[in-house]
């Protein structure tokens, strides 16, 4: 291709996402009030770059308590009182609780990570079992197990340091397989 056809289709493609990302800023949503932000960039030259908070208390003047931004395509309500803020986190918890999707974490994880899954049914049982396996009663339990394998891991590295990660990942191992599982003999 030569390069008026490859420059002609770079400038479309710019223009076409310039004016898509114009046309979803105008469109009008149930947002709360904030100050009108430029194309693309959003409001990220009207802040402070020093003192952010600054340009935070003057829209709080401005347009109250809940104060919607936007920098680049990061949408960000600001909650400038406590009253605003405990009323939205902890009234209405559940309708806030979602994560943003993470498809690399889901990938490494195969979408069973508790700290990053929607509150749902499976987000609940998950955190019944860890909480259950990870409690101060169960971790009573443990004690004997980890102190005796603490004790083996200490006479291991000082019998052959040099292959001291050998022995560190054979203790993380046991410790693992002793909170979440059986440990065969095969496996250490």
């Amino acid at each position: 291709m030569s390069f008026t056809v490859i420059s002609t289709l770079a400038s479309v493609l710019v223009s076409v996402c310039a004016w898509h990302i114009y046309l979803k800023s105008k469109h009008p949503r149930n947002l709360p009030p904030g100050p009108k932000g430029y194309p693309i960039v959003g409001n990220l030259f009207q802040l402070d770059v020093d003192q952010p908070w600054h340009s935070l208390i003057e829209w709080k003047k401005t347009y109250g308590d809940i104060v919607y931004i936007r920098l680049f395509n990061q949408d960000a309500i600001v909650l400038n009182s406590a009253k605003a803020a405990g009323d939205l986190l902890d009234r209405r918890a559940a309708n806030y609780s979602q994560r943003p999707r993470m498809p690399v974490a889901e990938c490494l994880t195969g979408g069973v990570n508790i700290a990053l899954m929607d509150h749902g049914t499976r987000w609940r049982s998950m955190r019944r079992a860890a909480h259950e396996t990870l409690n101060i009663r169960a971790s009573v339990s443990y004690f004997p197990i980890h102190m005796r394998e603490g004790i083996q891991l200490a006479l291991d590295i000082l019998d052959s340091p040099q292959e001291c990660h050998d022995h560190v990942y054979r203790y993380s191992c046991l410790s693992i397989n002793n909170r979440f599982g059986k440990l065969k003999e095969n496996d250490v």
